[in-house]
C-alpha cells in the first residue's frame, strides 16, 4: 500500500519546505489538504494566521513517500 506525506511549502522560495506528516493513506492526505487550515488563504486558526504573518503565504501539498 502506498503511503504519502504532507509537505508545507512557502511562497518565499528561500524558506525550505517542511514535512508536516508522514505515513498517510491517500485518503488521509487528501483530507488534510482539503481542510481550510492547510493554506494561508483559508485558515482561521491562530497558529495558521501567525505563520502567515511571520512567513508569508504557505500551503500544504502531498506526495508519495
Amino acid at each position: 500500500m502506498k503511503k504519502y506525506k504532507i509537505i508545507r511549502r512557502y511562497e518565499d522560495q528561500a524558506r525550505p519546505d517542511h514535512v508536516v506528516r508522514t505515513g498517510l493513506t491517500r485518503t488521509e492526505a487528501l483530507d488534510h489538504i482539503m481542510s481550510p487550515e492547510s493554506s494561508y488563504y483559508a485558515c482561521t486558526n491562530v497558529t495558521g494566521l501567525r505563520r502567515t504573518h511571520i512567513f508569508g503565504p504557505w500551503w500544504d501539498e502531498f506526495q508519495e513517500e
